[in-house]
């Protein structure tokens, strides 16, 4: 019963704008109809078993969707990677590597994010010494 209240809604929504809705939500449910008979294409645009969602509709920025075996998914597109259902720049301090956890800051320095590994840019006069900006020190020897 449930699957068919959120079918009528489905077919519901879909005819709203396009003229009578009478006429419209008949031919959605005959259609519907027909795709519950062959199921749905597994495409990105046509994913599922009973009900065919457009998964290009729920993907999220920086993604391909794709529709595998029935359910939507995505691929992040070059230079992004996934975390938590979003794709982030590979560059991004904030969620740096597969991980996606952020790059560590310190005094005098700004983090940066490479091929997925983080680092630290020191502020002139001071060197990165284990992760650690600190202040480079000079010996004159005579």
């Amino acid at each position: 019963m449930a699957k068919r209240i959120a079918i009528a809604a489905v077919l519901a929504a879909s005819a709203c704008g396009r003229g009578s809705n009478e006429v419209r939500f008949e031919e959605s449910r005959r259609a519907a109809a027909r795709c519950l008979d062959c199921g749905c294409a597994n495409t990105p645009t046509e994913c599922g078993t009973d009900v065919c969602v457009d998964c290009t509709l729920i993907s999220p920025d920086n993604a391909q969707a794709v529709c595998v075996f029935g359910s939507c998914d995505f691929v992040c597109a070059e230079g992004f990677h996934g975390c938590g259902g979003s794709c982030l720049s590979d560059t991004d301090v904030r969620s740096c590597g597969t991980s996606c956890a952020p790059c560590p800051s310190t005094a005098n320095g700004a983090p940066f994010c490479l091929g997925g590994q983080c680092g630290i840019r020191c502020a002139p006069g001071f060197v990165e010494i284990h992760g650690v900006c600190q202040a480079r020190s000079f010996s004159i020897s005579y």
